[in-house]
């Protein structure tokens, strides 16, 4: 991936305008801070463990194709959004039902596609095993889980 510093950055930026346009699509009120904090919490901790891990040479490449791949993220879980806060306008229960259980599989099978992107490059990132990149995963979905619940923000 060609870039460096810049072209991370600029992924980063693309991850935050998609997020701020998905919210700003859904009839939730959007949380801009929130959203600039949790992107740059997780751009921050892939900085720090790809530090940690000592593969400096492919820290920029790795951040930018994180960013992109946070950008993917958040637009794949748009369709949620839209589906937990749409007006049935007079739709059966059951349609409204339907078009959240069908919705749901989709982005479920969109987000294991995904999933299974972030573990190829964390693998290669780190030039570890899968258990190491998935541990590293999930250490980091926990983390941002935990900001995430933070009280007093957006």
């Amino acid at each position: 991936m060609p870039g460096g510093i810049p072209a991370a950055v600029v992924a980063w930026l693309i991850a935050l305008a998609v997020t701020a346009a998905a919210e700003a699509a859904s009839a939730l009120p959007p949380a801009f801070t929130r959203t600039a904090l949790l992107l740059a919490v997780e751009a921050a901790l892939a900085w720090a463990v790809l530090a940690l891990a000592a593969r400096t040479p492919l820290r920029a490449q790795v951040l930018q194709a994180l960013g992109l791949l946070a950008a993917v993220r958040n637009a794949v879980l748009v369709p949620v959004s839209l589906v937990l806060v749409a007006d049935a306008g007079g739709a059966a229960p059951g349609t409204m039902l339907a078009l959240a259980v069908l919705v749901g599989l989709g982005t479920v099978a969109a987000m294991a596609v995904l999933v299974r992107r972030y573990l190829d490059l964390w693998q290669q990132a780190l030039g570890r095993s899968r258990r190491v990149a998935g541990a590293v995963l999930l250490a980091m979905a926990l983390v941002l889980l935990g900001v995430e619940a933070m009280p007093g923000r957006g």
